[in-house]
């Protein structure tokens, strides 16, 4: 299966540095968060981050340019993961929350959309 979209649930730390490497990998990249400041915080965490890369000689602003085109700020999970290849969940580390998120996703990620997680410290064996 090939990806083309790729969708990030959770805009934190963790979330936004993931769809940042995915947008740069070439995919368009859909990233949610529940909270709109939240979103707003990660997509800016992404531009300072790539604005970085511009000031340091590590990337050029039409690389930033390509890579902004392929990311989007959605506010609505159903929308962000409605035509995704692969979903990445990058929520707190709070399992009833983990799990409840997986719920929606069974819900509303298409059949063949592969789901993975993000975590630091807890066990998924």
């Amino acid at each position: 299966m090939e990806i083309r979209e790729v969708a990030v649930i959770g805009a934190g730390t963790m979330g936004a540095g993931i769809a940042q490497v995915c947008a740069q990998a070439g995919w368009k990249t859909n990233l949610f968060d529940a909270f709109p400041d939240g979103l707003e915080r990660g997509m800016a965490r992404i531009d300072a981050f790539w604005d970085k890369g511009i000031a340091r000689g590590k990337t050029t602003p039409e690389q930033k340019a390509e890579w902004a085109a392929r990311l989007h700020a959605v506010g609505d999970m159903a929308e962000a993961v409605g035509k995704a290849d692969m979903v990445i969940e990058a929520v707190p580390e709070i399992p009833d929350l983990k799990h409840s998120i997986f719920a929606d996703l069974d819900r509303l990620a298409p059949a063949h959309a592969i789901l993975g997680t993000n975590t630091s410290s807890l066990s998924i064996a």
